[in-house]
């Protein structure tokens, strides 16, 4: 529909809620500009919730990990996935790993937990969140550790330092 003249209608997109937030105005006014008669209707929120809203047809597109999905898809970008700790945390590699995740069935979740079991290393689950700026918020306090993508990492977060000896992350596609 977007390919033709003039195209005018709703479109209606579901963006995984931590998707480049810095990036999304200047996208936004490209759209604009070469769509003016495109209405935008946004939805963002954690990846698990919006394929069913694309399955049952209430958004015409989403963005999100490709392991949410394994369907139909394209790939729009590949960033690391990452362990974050806030700028001033202070953590021992002999004590169980303090964790800030989100709620099953979240594939960070996952990736994180198999790593850490794989790896022998002690691990206990001190906040849950149930959307990226919970969990950056929880990171930046000092809470824990988490797993985000490169491009959740923010200002008050870090990398988590080489000491603490966390696996390896996969890519997130």
């Amino acid at each position: 529909r977007l390919t033709t003249p003039k195209a005018s209608g709703l479109l209606r997109i579901g963006l995984i809620d931590y998707f480049l937030p810095e990036l999304l105005p200047d996208l936004l006014s490209k759209f604009r500009k070469q769509f003016p008669n495109i209405q935008l209707e946004i939805q963002t929120e954690v990846g698990i919730g919006l394929m069913p809203m694309f399955e049952k047809g209430e958004l015409d597109l989403v963005v999100l990990g490709k392991d949410e999905h394994k369907g139909k898809s394209r790939v729009l970008l590949q960033e690391p996935l990452i362990w974050v700790t806030g700028r001033d945390t202070d953590l021992s590699p002999d004590k169980a790993l303090p964790l800030i995740l989100m709620p099953s069935p979240c594939n960070f979740r996952k990736v994180a937990l198999e790593g850490l079991e794989k790896a022998n290393r002690k691990w206990e689950i001190l906040f849950t969140g149930t959307s990226t700026a919970s969990i950056q918020a929880a990171v930046k306090v000092g809470m824990g550790v988490s797993v985000l993508p490169m491009g959740a990492l923010k200002e008050g977060m870090k990398k988590a330092p080489a000491q603490l000896e966390l696996p390896e992350l996969p890519m997130f596609t």
